[in-house]
């Protein structure tokens, strides 16, 4: 079985594909605002440089949200589209257990608290708590938006483990437990290059999403900006 996994729910835009749990190759670029513009193209360079048909994905993964919200739209309808046209399954997989799993090869212990953090804009941030067994990591919530203080880990601190902040944004987060070295911060590049056994569990286990009904993870409401108009001279 092959799988595509698709993530642009941050500034970087990548694209893996997976034989069953195997990692076989991977497009990414961390160039921002770009995933209408490399998405499509990885895609392609994925399927013909490994010699692999579109027909033969088994199933399309999305990393759903939160996050970007113009690279979550990208992402999904790349991912609804493909799947609508092939008469696959989608799978859904929150942007915070993308960026966990992005920083599996890191952890050193066995035991752990994990945080997968997707970054926003100012002091805010979207992030997801795990509990590291066996190299796997078991969620304890689902994904919440902070605005990042002094007490945003305190539930976690308590429990007398090391706690691994994973993702883009984990500096700012670390920032504020500049001396407490049980607070670990691991900043790396976000993708689904780690997903493998994750993805080939949710595909047995038929966790897909409706097609009709799927749509981004936001967690807060998208409000549109717009520029001032410049004044004529």
């Amino acid at each position: 079985m092959y799988f595509l996994g698709i993530e642009s729910a941050t500034d970087a835009c990548s694209v893996v594909l997976y034989k069953n749990e195997q990692l076989i190759d991977i497009e990414y670029t961390e160039k921002p605002k770009t995933h209408s513009q490399y998405l499509t193209t990885f895609i392609e360079h994925l399927l013909q440089r490994n010699r692999i048909l579109v027909e033969q994905l088994s199933a399309i993964a999305v990393s759903a949200g939160p996050g970007s919200f113009t690279g979550l739209r990208i992402g999904m309808s790349t991912a609804k589209g493909m799947a609508y046209a092939l008469d696959i399954p989608l799978i859904l997989i929150p942007s915070t257990t993308v960026a966990a799993y992005s920083g599996l090869e890191y952890l050193s212990k066995c035991s752990a608290i994990v945080a997968g953090i997707v970054d926003a804009p100012y002091q805010e941030i979207y992030m997801q708590f795990f509990e590291l067994k066996n190299n796997e990591l078991i969620p304890c919530n689902d994904p919440k938006h902070f605005v990042v203080s002094h007490d945003t880990l305190l539930p976690y601190l308590e429990q007398n483990k090391t706690l691994y902040l994973i993702g883009k944004g984990a500096d700012k987060v670390k920032s504020y437990y500049k001396d407490n070295f049980e607070v670990v911060a691991i900043e790396t590049e976000q993708n689904m290059k780690n997903l493998g056994n994750w993805l080939l569990d949710a595909y047995h286990a038929k966790n897909f999403a409706d097609l009709d009904l799927a749509q981004p993870l936001y967690i807060r409401e998208f409000i549109p900006t717009v520029r001032p108009k410049k004044s004529a001279i």
